[in-house]
This record gives C-alpha cells, structure tokens and sequence, in this order.
C-alpha cells in the first residue's frame, strides 16, 4: 500500500504544480495585455518634439513650417489649407505650445484641415500620427 500512496501523492503534487503552472501563465499573459493596451502610439514624447509640428514623412524646417522634402503625394496641391501659397513643397502651421491637446482643441483647426484635405488621393486623409486621432467632429 505504501508504494501506491507514495505513486498517488507525487501524481497528485505534479497535477497540482501544472494547475499552479497553467494559471500563473495566464495571469502573466494578461497582464502583459493590459500592459499593451496601456501603451500609446506615437509616445508622448516624441509628439511633443517631433509629431506635433508636422504630418507624417514631412520634415519640420523650423517656425512651423514643414516641407514635403520625399515628394509625398498630395491629390489637392491648388487646395491653401495643403501648401502654403506659391509652393507646392511647403506648408506652415499654428504654434502648438503644449502637447497633449485635448480633442477637438480649435488649436488643432489647421493641422485637422489638412489632414482632412489633403490625402495622397481624391478622398483620402492625410497621414498625421497622434494627431488624426484628435480630430474627430472638428
């Protein structure tokens, strides 16, 4: 008997440690979930020194004023609210002093107009991370 209940006792401790096992895997999943949903894109940093001043794939040059130096395509280049006057390559906008701005900051009227007109096609949006995000209902 001593050998069957010895064989039993150690079945019983691995079943037990692979419960143990199986459960804390799942709470360290979970957890790792959470911790990726807490997470932002872009961070908060970088939208504070580089994504606030201008869209996606332009570079800022300085005053506000960014430049499409990749020749990105813009569909409505005769549209103001895409480039500034005269130019097709260069757009200026608002100061930002602070980031984050709370949605539908009338701050962000500029930077809402062009993504909103000025896609790489006929009815596309322009790409601007961090701050597409901000704009709805504006």
């Amino acid at each position: 008997m001593t050998v069957l209940t010895t064989i039993l006792s150690i079945v019983g401790i691995i079943t037990l440690l692979a419960i143990a096992y199986f459960f804390w895997r799942r709470h360290l999943h979970a957890s790792r979930q959470r911790e990726k949903q807490k997470m932002r894109f872009p961070p908060e940093q970088y939208m504070r020194h580089v994504g606030v001043f201008c869209p996606d794939y332009w570079i800022h040059t300085g005053s506000g004023i960014c430049e499409n130096k990749f020749a990105i395509p813009v569909a409505n280049k005769q549209n103001p609210v895409c480039f500034d006057s005269g130019s097709t390559t260069r757009k200026t906008f608002n100061n930002l002093p602070e980031f984050p701005v709370k949605k539908g900051d009338e701050r962000l009227k500029s930077r809402c107009d062009w993504i909103d007109n000025c896609g790489t096609s006929t009815g596309a949006k322009g790409l601007w991370s961090g701050i597409s995000d901000l704009c709805g209902g504006m």
